[in-house]
């Protein structure tokens, strides 16, 4: 690991070099493990290095807890970073926003427990779903969000079509009864050289996607784009 090794040679040359103290985040191990590290020189100009494992903490502060996609506002920023990477090679940016239809009566009938078993099964089918590129987060208590970047506008309807099959295809046997997978979709498209941020491209999703569940349809695509 020539890279980790150069950049701690060169902060432990700063701070012996100037006797001011560093904290830096260490990325070691597989799976991949954090340690927040102070450095300092000691008065025996020495090097003393102080790790803490803050993976957890780096996790829950940008993951949700229940199914380890991005929350709402490290998905947000995630997705800012994209848009500013499509503008610069003029692609095409869609935003997808899921609702699951039938959390609440799955609470309601076979408790809280059997409510996250579903989320965390409706989660994996997504991510199955999609490109490891794509950007994925919860939103909501019932609603998930996912950005995906592509050249060709089309490539959108193909990709809906595949978040609500990953949906629907859930099938969970539980005491009591089945869970059965069902979502509405809204799909709202930024094209090249709209200046759209991504606020507006959620609310669009969302909005299409209260037309989709209205409808009774799969997925519904904002009335400002067709596909």
């Amino acid at each position: 690991m020539p890279d980790l090794y150069d950049s701690l040679n060169k902060i432990f040359h700063d701070v012996y070099a100037t006797g001011n103290p560093d904290v830096v985040d260490i990325y070691f191990g597989n799976p991949r493990r954090i340690y927040r590290s102070s450095v300092s020189r000691t008065e025996n100009d020495n090097i003393l290095v102080i790790g803490e494992d803050v993976t957890e903490n780096m996790r829950l502060a940008h993951y949700d807890r229940l199914t380890e996609v991005y929350n709402r506002f490290s998905f947000i920023e995630k997705c800012e970073t994209a848009l500013k990477n499509a503008d610069k090679n003029d692609a095409v940016v869609a935003m997808f926003f899921i609702d699951l239809n039938d959390l609440k009566p799955v609470n309601d009938k076979y408790g809280h427990e059997a409510g996250d078993l579903y989320l965390r099964t409706v989660t994996s089918a997504l991510k199955e779903a999609i490109r490891r590129k794509d950007i994925i987060g919860r939103y909501g208590g019932d609603e998930f969000v996912i950005l995906s970047v592509m050249n060709d506008i089309k490539n959108a309807g193909k990709i809906a079509e595949k978040i609500s099959n990953a949906v629907n295809s859930v099938r969970i046997e539980i005491k009591g009864g089945i869970i059965e997978g069902s979502a509405s979709v809204g799909v709202a498209c930024r094209v090249k050289n709209n200046k759209e941020d991504i606020e507006a491209l959620i609310r669009r999703s969302d909005k299409a996607m209260y037309v989709s569940k209205r409808k009774g349809c799969s997925y519904t695509f904002s009335e400002s784009v067709s596909a």
